[in-house]
């Protein structure tokens, strides 16, 4: 008996209690073929997953890995106490850079059939003119609506709101792209659009402005982590809400939801029992990658 009571831990509390479903569903979408690499020590799969949680946590540095400093993110790794910032650095030599990047398209692929419906997008160029919600009718006559206009070799083209209730325009944009209509150049710059909103977002909410080392192959890897986490994050919204969500939180407000949060755990051998501070999804969590099944107690 007391055998059993020493590998029983008492009562921790912790602030991320939401982290166990984003972990959980890491390992259901097939990245092990990737990310699992020979290596003495710690197990890659590991290591990866601890990249991912820095990410989530808001920082893509190793010596920044201070902020995972949470008894729970160790328990869900199944490690006693976490690597140190220089291993997790070194470590990225261990995960060649086409592997990372079919990580980042299997977790991109993992949810695309719940990912149809249009995202609104703004043709990226300068508005010419612009005077601010609510000031349609400064807007000249025959501007609303898409038309299209020459001036001086620039295309203007004026967008109008999608639907009667949608205060976000008419715009006027310019472009030096000739011979498309309206319609395809609308098309056009809504993807190249989608493709820089990704990237700021990924700049301002994963660090991607931040390298690692002065080398290319740790830089590439470590922005291919985070590419990864935002890919992951966004595929539990998707899942969760079995369609394309109607709001996908920029990355401050998706750390609030999903990976901080109050709450108490225990660990009895491979068993996490926690108790979150708000409910979450009662049945037990698999990780499979670290051996260990979380349970969530009312």
């Amino acid at each position: 008996m007391a055998s059993v009571a020493r590998r029983v831990s008492p009562p921790q509390p912790t602030n991320a209690a939401p982290l166990v479903r984003l972990v959980a569903y890491t390992q259901t979408v097939g990245l092990e073929q990737w990310l699992a690499r020979r290596k003495r020590g710690v197990a890659t799969l590991v290591l990866s997953l601890l990249w991912l949680v820095l990410a989530w946590r808001g920082s893509g540095r190793p010596y920044h890995l201070t902020l995972l400093q949470e008894p729970l993110v160790a328990a869900l790794l199944g490690v006693t106490r976490l690597p140190t910032a220089e291993t997790l650095r070194r470590s990225l030599a261990y995960f060649p850079a086409q592997a990372v990047r079919r990580a980042v398209e299997a977790a991109y692929l993992a949810e695309l059939p719940r990912r149809p419906g249009r995202v609104w997008g703004a043709l990226d160029a300068h508005q010419v003119p612009y005077w601010g919600r609510g000031e349609v009718a400064r807007l000249p006559k025959g501007w609303s609506g898409s038309q299209t206009r020459c001036v001086h070799g620039l295309q203007l083209l004026a967008l109008a709101a999608r639907s009667p209730t949608d205060r976000r325009g008419p715009w006027v944009y310019v472009t030096s792209l000739q011979g498309l209509g309206p319609g395809r150049l609308i098309a056009l710059y809504r993807q190249r659009w989608r493709v820089e909103q990704a990237i700021a977002e990924l700049i301002h909410g994963h660090a991607l402005n931040h390298l690692v080392s002065t080398r290319l192959h740790p830089n590439r890897i470590a922005l291919g982590f985070r590419l990864l986490a935002r890919n992951l994050a966004i595929g539990l919204q998707i899942r969760d809400a079995a369609a394309r969500p109607t709001l996908i939180p920029e990355p401050l407000a998706f750390r609030a939801t999903q990976v901080d949060g109050l709450g108490l755990f225990r660990q009895a051998r491979r068993t996490i029992y926690l108790v979150p501070l708000h409910p979450l999804p009662p049945h037990p969590l698999p990780f499979p990658w670290t051996r260990r099944v979380v349970r969530l107690v009312a």
